[in-house]
């Protein structure tokens, strides 16, 4: 079996096991699934999540819920 194709494997099992995702059944119909491609490139990614709505420019941060951290050991 080639490395990249025990890659794959590895990646479908880890998403898996530890996110309860599992790549290589259909949700619709319970039928076997195959990985085709694989987009890595983030300008690819954020570019089709804006499009979806799903992606903002700007974060913000969560409130702090305490006060500022002035020393550690002190």
């Amino acid at each position: 079996m080639p490395a990249e194709l025990r890659a794959d494997m590895m990646w479908a099992q880890r998403l898996k096991c530890v996110f309860n995702i599992d790549i290589e059944t259909c949700r619709e119909c319970g039928g076997a699934m195959k990985v085709m491609a694989c987009i890595e490139d983030p300008v690819v990614i954020l570019n089709n999540l804006k499009e979806k709505g799903e992606y903002q420019d700007e974060f913000r941060l969560p409130e702090s819920h305490g006060p500022p951290q002035t020393s550690l050991f002190g």
